[in-house]
């Protein structure tokens, strides 16, 4: 055999040998973050607590610290540790953020729009009200109303925004659902924009005012069906305002 071949041969082994050892640390990486994430999640790490100590986890998972250095930034991009110079890892409380900052790489990747996220909402945000006027107390009808009162008593269009979203995360909170109040402040995060430009616009403000006051309405007197139907109501006005549907855009 030449030794330009040999050279190759010898080259080519290489490359997947290395190949082979990254393929193996990603795989190792991955268990290591999931294993955590569910230690996590079971509450074995409850949030506010702090993880061990790198080595410690290498030693545990008999894996390298470079492992475990490579499961902890994963974990911190998931939202769910924070990580910090010369500090152990520390379980983040739920924030909102990570998941909002997710959807929209999604959105972006799916060519989702604001009416898609619209359109999600509708079934959602409809269980969300016919649950909390079953479940709704005394403390979570006081925040949904104070929500409302502000939007009444101001003309700032962020402030009404978020306002806004107060309205709609409190009604989550009010169903009682971890699952259902991380979903509506989620797609109720990514919306604020939208929210802030359209309360800029004659007539938006005053409209979405009485429909909030409808569905707190049919909550406050726990009537089921009257808040789910109200929060249609309202979610279809807020889709006659949007602009026009994306597949719109192909007709002539």
């Amino acid at each position: 055999m030449s030794k330009s071949r040999l050279d190759k041969k010898h080259s080519t082994g290489s490359a997947n040998i290395t190949q082979g050892t990254r393929s193996k640390q990603i795989d190792l990486v991955s268990l290591v973050t999931n294993s955590i994430r569910e230690r996590i999640l079971d509450g074995t790490h409850p949030a506010g607590s702090t993880l061990p100590a790198q080595g410690e986890l290498a030693l545990t998972y008999n894996v390298s610290r470079n492992v475990i250095r490579e499961a902890m930034r994963d974990l911190q991009s998931l939202g769910m540790v924070e990580v910090s110079q010369g500090r152990y890892p520390q379980v983040k409380h739920i924030d909102t953020e990570a998941s909002v900052n997710a959807f929209s790489i999604m959105l972006a990747h799916c060519d989702g729009s604001m009416w898609h996220i619209m359109e999600s909402r509708v079934p959602l945000e409809i269980q969300v009200a016919t649950l909390a006027a079953e479940r709704a107390t005394p403390e979570d009808l006081k925040k949904i109303s104070h929500a409302m009162d502000v939007m009444e008593e101001t003309d700032d269009p962020q402030t009404l925004s978020e306002c806004d979203q107060a309205f709609h995360c409190s009604l989550a909170r009010a169903a009682g659902n971890p699952l259902l109040q991380t979903m509506v402040d989620t797609l109720s995060g990514l919306q604020c924009q939208f929210m802030q430009e359209a309360h800029q616009r004659e007539g938006i403000t005053r409209a979405a005012i009485s429909e909030h006051h409808r569905i707190f309405e049919a909550v406050e007197n726990h009537d089921e069906k009257a808040a789910g139907q109200a929060m249609l109501q309202h979610l279809e006005a807020v889709l006659r305002r949007l602009p026009k549907r994306p597949q719109d855009d192909s007709k002539p």
